[in-house]
């Protein structure tokens, strides 16, 4: 049964207090990449799904990804690679998805900023290759961000 908007809201903000926690993103991975999925609310758009923890991930390898195993990836990894990239190739990010591949879709920057000020909350740091400070990386990505939509 789906979820309601609460119970995906509830996740989303899990998700977000997890990976800040633990500092590690989870997917579904294949020799051949990531599980995507078409996006339940934007039309032509696909979602990469991530969880906050291995079990949530693993309990979705199901149907479809049946084939696909959990893989970690580091939070700094994931703020610096996947959600800049993912929001060059237009696709959106999933977090926390049920079983029945039901939850939050957004905009991969969305996304990171949330992460940011979550980390920024917690005064936690983590060590980014790209930037010197999580400050500097936050401005960089609203900067992005303005000029995405700009376009």
């Amino acid at each position: 049964m789906a979820q309601d908007q609460a119970t995906i809201d509830q996740n989303h903000k899990k998700f977000i207090q997890q990976v800040v926690e633990t500092e590690l993103v989870w997917g579904l991975e294949t020799e051949d990449g990531f599980a995507t999925s078409s996006s339940m609310e934007y039309e032509d758009a696909d979602v990469i799904a991530f969880w906050s923890d291995e079990a949530s991930a693993a309990a979705c390898a199901g149907e479809d990804w049946a084939e696909y195993s959990p893989a970690s990836i580091s939070l700094s990894e994931f703020l610096e690679n996947w959600c800049i990239g993912m929001q060059e190739d237009g696709l959106l990010a999933g977090t926390n998805w049920d079983t029945d591949l039901t939850g939050t879709e957004l905009e991969p920057l969305d996304l990171a900023l949330e992460i940011l000020d979550e980390l920024k909350a917690k005064g936690k740091k983590i060590q980014l290759q790209g930037f010197a400070s999580q400050e500097i990386f936050a401005e960089e990505l609203k900067k992005a961000w303005e000029e995405t939509e700009g376009e």
